[in-house]
């Protein structure tokens, strides 16, 4: 991250009843139990740095939020919900402001608008947009396939046969 840039948009204390944290286009639910202590609670919009490191194929897309204190774990799984952008399909997370490298979110839906996910710590949480690699041809009977490859993949060679029914 070159700068950091935080905006606090909600804050709150929460004990082992557990509750909730509400801002403008973010939310976070904690069950009982999650915490083991009352605990201050804060959700940041945040930047993403100039430069992060993002699974292949992935473009960051709208706000990324940090949930702090960065580093907390929950005894059971908390709920998070924010805002994201039409055309997100994909969840990804940070440690933290300073962790430069994201990677996709295990328990995560994305529906109107809205990204859902579970997770036992917190971290920053950004929507993405994943565009697969689009492989396109079919051979004919005895040839070779000629492939076209589109989306951000790596360098790479692939070969088909048809033989009858099957494509080797």
């Amino acid at each position: 991250y070159s700068q950091q840039v935080r905006i606090a948009l909600a804050a709150g204390t929460v004990g082992t009843d557990g509750g909730t944290i509400q801002g403008e286009n973010v939310s976070l639910t904690l069950q009982a139990g999650s915490l083991q202590q009352e605990t201050v609670i804060y959700i940041y919009e945040t930047t993403t740095g100039t430069d992060p490191e993002l699974p292949e194929g992935s473009t960051l897309v709208g706000t990324a939020w940090a949930f702090t204190p960065h580093g907390t774990t929950f005894d059971q799984p908390i709920t998070i919900e924010f805002d994201v952008p039409e055309g997100t399909n994909l969840v990804l997370r940070a440690d933290d402001e300073n962790d430069n490298s994201f990677e996709i979110v295990e328990n995560y839906s994305v529906e109107n608008n809205k990204a859902t996910l579970s997770t036992n710590t917190f971290s920053v949480y950004v929507g993405s947009v994943f565009t697969p690699a689009v492989i396109t041809g079919t051979p004919e009977q005895g040839n070779y396939l000629t492939a076209s490859v589109s989306g951000d993949v790596p360098d790479v060679t692939f070969q088909w046969r048809r033989n009858g029914d099957n494509i080797l």
